[in-house]
C-alpha cells in the first residue's frame, strides 16, 4: 500500500511540474501594432536605372494576404545623391518600385553616396554615407562533377542528385581588403517546336527561357586580400542536371538546349557584409534552442525625425563585375560542356519567342548554344 501511495505521490508531483512550465507565450515584439519601413535598394559601378523598394513589414498577428501591394509604400519621395554634387529624385514605375533614369546619377568608384526617404505621412529617413569600391574582376567560371542529398521526390526519404559544383576565380586585386559577395543567375534556354499548319509543313521553332536565382542568398566572402595571384574556387552552389518530365512524348516537341551561368561579384563594405552575414543566420537558423533575433539585421538607414523608429533593409552601393557561361549537362549526358560567353542581359525575365514565317530562326538576342 505505501509502494501505491508513493508512486501516486510521484505522479501527482510530475504533473505539477509539468503543468506549472505551461505559460503563455506574448511577445510584445511580435503583438505590437506598428509597422516597419523596409528599403532594398542598390548603386553599383554598371549604368542605371538604380532601383529601390519600399515597403512595410507588418507584426506577425497582422491579417495581410500575400499581394505584394498591400504591404508596398506608395507616394514616397526617394533621392540619390553623391558627394560630388549629384543628385536624382526616383520615379515610382510600380507600386512600391522606384528607379532613376537610364541616363540619370551614375555610380563611380570612389564616390560617397547616400539615400533619403520622405514618406507620405512625413517620416524622413537617411543612409549613411556609402563608399564605392573598386569591382573584383571575375576571371572564370568553371564546374566539377557533384552529387547532392536531396528530398526524394516519391517522398521515400533522401535520395542522390548528380549535378556540377558552380566555381568562380578572382583575378589579382591591387587594392585594400575588400569583402565581397556573389549572386548566381540560371537562365534556362528550351527550343520547342510547332506545326500549326500540319505535320508536313515547315515547322515553327519556339524558343522558352526561364529565370531564376541559384541561391535564396547571396554568398560571401569575409575578407578578398590583395596579392598577384588568382583568387581561387569561391564556391557558388550546386546545380542539378537539367531535365523536362519523365514522360518520353514531350521528347519529340522539345529539346533542352542548356543553361546560362551568370556569376555577379559584388565589392561591399563591411557594415553591408555584417548584415548580409546577419540576414543569412536568421534564415538558416534550425535546431538551436535561441534562433538569432531579427534586432541583429542594423540597417543602415535611420529615421532622422524619430532616432527611435525602427528601419529594415540596406541601401548597398558596390563595385561590380560580371562573366557569363553556357552549361550544357542534361539527363543521361556523362559530358560536362561550358564554354565562356559575352553580351548577356543583366535584366532579363521568363519569356518566350515564336518564328513568323517567313522568318524562321528569330533566335533571342541573348540565346546560346553549342
Amino acid at each position: 500500500m505505501m509502494k501505491k501511495s508513493g508512486l501516486l505521490l510521484w505522479g501527482i508531483i510530475l504533473l505539477l511540474a509539468a503543468s506549472s512550465c505551461q505559460v503563455i507565450y506574448d511577445d510584445p515584439s511580435i503583438q505590437s501594432d506598428k509597422t516597419i519601413l523596409t528599403v532594398t535598394g542598390r548603386v553599383t559601378n554598371s549604368p542605371g536605372p538604380y532601383y529601390v523598394r519600399l515597403s512595410i513589414a507588418v507584426p506577425f498577428n497582422t491579417q495581410y494576404t500575400t499581394e505584394a501591394k498591400e504591404i508596398a509604400v506608395k507616394g514616397a519621395k526617394i533621392t540619390i545623391a553623391d558627394n560630388a554634387g549629384n543628385s536624382e529624385v526616383l520615379s515610382e514605375q510600380s507600386t512600391g518600385l522606384y528607379a532613376t533614369t537610364a541616363n540619370g546619377i551614375q555610380g563611380m568608384v570612389g564616390r560617397m553616396y547616400t539615400l533619403t526617404i520622405v514618406t507620405k505621412e512625413g517620416d524622413s529617413y537617411k543612409s549613411s554615407p556609402c563608399l564605392l569600391n573598386p569591382p573584383l574582376p571575375i576571371d572564370s567560371i568553371y564546374y566539377e562533377a557533384a552529387t547532392n542529398q536531396t528530398l526524394s521526390t516519391t517522398g521515400s526519404g533522401i535520395a542522390n542528385e548528380n549535378g556540377v559544383n558552380i566555381y568562380t576565380d578572382l583575378a589579382p586585386i591591387k587594392s585594400q581588403p575588400v569583402y565581397c559577395k556573389f549572386e548566381t543567375r540560371i537562365i534556362r534556354e528550351i527550343l520547342g517546336y510547332e506545326y500549326p499548319n500540319g505535320p508536313h509543313e515547315p515547322q515553327i521553332n519556339v524558343f522558352a527561357w526561364t529565370v531564376n536565382q541559384l541561391e535564396d542568398l547571396p554568398d560571401l566572402n569575409a575578407n578578398v586580400t590583395p596579392g598577384n595571384n588568382l583568387i581561387k574556387k569561391q564556391s557558388l552552389g550546386f546545380l542539378a542536371k537539367d531535365q523536362l518530365s519523365n514522360n518520353p512524348a514531350l521528347y519529340a516537341k522539345f529539346n533542352m538546349i542548356g543553361r546560362i551561368v551568370s556569376c555577379y561579384s559584388y565589392s561591399i563594405s563591411e557594415e553591408a557584409y555584417l548584415y548580409y552575414t546577419h540576414l543569412h543566420e536568421q534564415l538558416t537558423a534550425e535546431n538551436q534552442l535561441f534562433d538569432p533575433i531579427s534586432t541583429n539585421l542594423i540597417s543602415n538607414i535611420k529615421c532622422e525625425n524619430d532616432p527611435l523608429k525602427k528601419v529594415f533593409g540596406l541601401f548597398e552601393v558596390s563595385g561590380k563585375s560580371a562573366k557569363h557561361s553556357f552549361l550544357r549537362y542534361n539527363q543521361d549526358e556523362m559530358l560536362i560542356r561550358y564554354k565562356n560567353v559575352d553580351d548577356v542581359p543583366d535584366i532579363v525575365t521568363n519569356g518566350v519567342e515564336r518564328d513568323h514565317p517567313p522568318v524562321y530562326d528569330t533566335v533571342p538576342v541573348f540565346w546560346q548554344q553549342f
